[in-house]
């Protein structure tokens, strides 16, 4: 990936973030002047902030390492060695050397989704969570 499409993930990361916490009644942190915040009152207000933006982190999570396991072009350009292909580009590499292997193709592409369906499947909770944050207002 270049420096744009990292510039553009940490630009979309700050932005959602944003918007999660726009929807977050954090009123709590202003009742207390940052100067006399004590060590106490600082761990718990980190730890109350921090579990109410548990669904967006691992939305913001799914989506960047979904981003990052499809990455086809810049794996494709940098790599010279098929071992260390990602799977896109070993299973289009794979359809270029056998042409008439459809089953080798499609289990190739069972094998390249499976691990994003289990990640999904396992967050889906927080993953739906987080897409809903900003949806509704009430």
């Amino acid at each position: 990936m270049g420096d744009d499409g990292v510039v553009g993930i940490v630009l979309f990361c700050c932005f959602y973030m944003r918007r999660s916490f726009e929807t977050k009644e954090v009123e709590f942190l202003l009742s207390r002047p940052l100067s006399r915040m004590t060590f106490l009152f600082s761990h718990a207000a980190a730890y109350i902030v921090l579990s109410l933006a548990v669904a967006a982190v691992v939305t913001l999570a799914v989506f960047t390492s979904l981003g990052t396991w499809n990455d086809f072009m810049w794996p494709l350009i940098v790599l010279n060695d098929s071992e260390l292909y990602t799977l896109p580009v070993a299973l289009a590499s794979l359809s270029r050397e056998h042409v008439q292997d459809n089953e080798l193709m499609m289990a190739g592409a069972v094998l390249t989704t499976l691990p994003v369906i289990c990640v999904f499947l396992a967050l889906q909770r927080y993953y739906i969570d987080g897409l809903m944050l900003g949806s509704v207002k009430g």
